[in-house]
């Protein structure tokens, strides 16, 4: 049965599919949700896109459709972080038809509960007494690697997704369908996995100083026959094949990956660095970026599944026509797309009633040197005079983690009386960032962090006003004339990639790409048509190039 209008997909919804809102929620689906399902059951062989605005629904919607997708085969669906994962845990992993799959360092052994799965070898030549079998109690990683593909919907991330793309070359025939969350995300993940970083010093302690040196200069040039250094690394291979010594085994076969890598791109020059670890300690390190990582995609990704839906937090590049902008996307991402869907207008924040303000007394902050705390305490103490009064719950987004730190500690010397949480305390993993939100939403106050516009949903009620400090931008054709000096300070990491997209021929979206990561902190603000509430936007160089509209301009907050 075809579904071509709105009333018939409710009908259908009602009494033929299963309807997830109700089961997982206890509501009911949103008219813009609806206006998207019908959507894609038109273009349902196609290839498709999808802007919605963040806190549209993009997770249930992604699980309505998997569960309900009538071609046979298991549908993926593709998350870039493991906040994302806990989200969707939470909310469908009670499902008997959803499988959430990890990596191995995510599920404890059974033999030794003290370890995780990536410690414990499940190997015929050394196997684990819970390895996977029908009669015997499993391990929860080892059961769940070998019966993916027997649920509806696997949530899994894109580091997984290539792993079992790798192991099940016939993955393809059972995945009818690929769902990419958070796909403006795609081009930073898939150049992480295809980019090397290569750690000399680290090396040395694993491998004969030597053979480093040697990898070290092959990561410069390929002159070096690829099979030379593999041979040389057998030894440690076979050496490194116990419990104990399980993470070097792991880095040794990464190596090897990366040895691929630099034979199969064509990568830009080498960038050499010195790292600093927490001991304040120097290790020597190469970084290489390829050119063209896209070809991962195609004939990767593309390969895997017939259909593939690529969901988004906001428009990619609106100032182009849909065959221009499809044909961008193809460039930066590999992903060969046919439709793009938008979200309505009334439901975007341009057409919100948020009050949007960009004080000019904030312009003044001089980035570059106001990592000293009683520098930055000074720049920010227009703003510091508005939140010291202010009650309602405020989100306050960084650029860098310091940045945090130092506005915790300006809010509590200036006064500020409800509840200030940094987002990076502790041990910043995501156990510890989901124990924070939830005491935020209890108590209310105000929450700092450098990362909270990705993969974390805060209830609009909980939010009323955001505050977007210093954000990164990567000015090429100009000078920012609020921040002398920034353009020379590009990190030559961002510099590399700007330069490596326009050998593909992707020109000047440094602007769009900047827009795209504002308005998604501000969309943590804004969950449905009808929120209210402030967005602070610090960064008068945005106001200035008008890449966020509508902003007024104010001497006070």
């Amino acid at each position: 049965m075809k579904i071509r209008t709105l009333k018939e997909f409710k009908c259908l919804n009602q009494f033929t599919m299963r309807n997830i809102a109700k089961e997982v929620h206890n509501s009911v689906f949103r008219e813009n949700q609806l206006h998207f399902f019908n959507y894609f059951i038109k273009h349902s062989d196609r290839n498709i896109i999808a802007d919605a605005p963040t806190g549209i629904g993009k997770s249930l919607i992604a699980i309505q459709i998997g569960i309900n997708l009538e071609r046979p085969g298991t549908v993926f669906v593709v998350t870039p972080t493991k906040d994302l994962m806990k989200q969707y845990e939470r909310d469908y992993g009670n499902l008997e038809d959803v499988m959430l799959l990890a990596g191995k360092n995510e599920y404890k052994c059974k033999a030794n509960p003290d370890v995780t799965a990536e410690l414990c070898i499940h190997k015929p030549n050394a196997p684990c007494e819970h390895n996977y079998s029908k009669t015997k109690d499993s391990c929860e990683y080892s059961k769940k690697i070998n019966t993916f593909m027997d649920y509806k919907v696997v949530v899994t991330n894109y580091h997984m997704m290539l792993a079992l793309i790798k192991i099940r070359p016939a993955l393809q025939w059972g995945c009818p369908l690929i769902i990419w969350d958070e796909s403006h995300k795609f081009q930073d993940i898939i150049r992480e996995m295809t980019g090397i970083e290569y750690n000399h010093t680290r090396a040395c302690r694993i491998i004969d100083e030597d053979l480093s040196q040697t990898i070290y200069k092959y990561f410069q040039n390929t002159e070096i026959p690829l099979e030379a250094i593999k041979t040389e690394l057998i030894p440690y291979s076979e050496k490194y094949n116990t419990k104990e010594d399980i993470y070097k085994k792991r880095w040794i076969e990464r190596l090897e990956t990366q040895l691929h890598y630099r034979i199969q791109y064509e990568y830009l020059p080498a960038e050499k660095y010195e790292k600093i670890t927490s001991e304040n300690q120097r290790e020597q390190c190469i970084r290489v970026i390829p050119v063209d990582y896209t070809t991962l995609s195609r004939s990767t990704f593309m390969e895997a599944a017939p259909q593939h839906l690529m969901m988004s937090g906001t428009i990619h590049y609106p100032q182009y026509n849909e065959e221009k902008r499809l044909k961008l996307i193809g460039k930066i991402t590999g992903m060969d797309m046919d439709h793009i869907y938008e979200t309505p207008k009334k439901y975007r924040f341009d057409e919100s009633k948020i009050i949007k303000k960009a004080p000019h007394s904030l312009s003044i902050i001089n980035y570059r040197n106001s990592r000293d705390y009683k520098d930055f305490k000074h720049s920010y103490s227009p703003l510091l005079k508005f939140l010291v009064n202010e009650s309602r719950n405020t989100m306050i987004h960084f650029n860098a983690i310091w940045q945090c730190k130092n506005m915790v500690m300006a809010l509590k010397d200036v006064g500020y009386k409800q509840p200030v949480y940094n987002f990076h305390e502790g041990l910043n993993n995501t156990e510890t960032k989901q124990h924070i939100k939830k005491r935020f939403i209890e108590t209310g106050g105000c929450i700092i962090g450098s990362s909270l516009h990705e993969g974390i949903d805060f209830p609009g009620e909980e939010l009323e006003v955001v505050v977007i400090g210093r954000s990164p931008y990567v000015p090429r054709n100009e000078e920012d004339k609020y921040h002398p000096g920034t353009k020379s300070n590009i990190p030559n990491k961002i510099r590399k990639t700007w330069n490596g997209l326009e050998q593909r021929g992707v020109h000047d979206i440094e602007q769009e790409e900047y827009r795209l990561k504002t308005l998604q902190q501000i969309g943590r603000l804004q969950r449905t048509a009808t929120d209210t509430g402030i967005v602070i936007l610090c960064n008068q160089w945005t106001i200035h190039k008008d890449i966020i509209k509508d902003f007024e301009l104010c001497i006070t907050l």
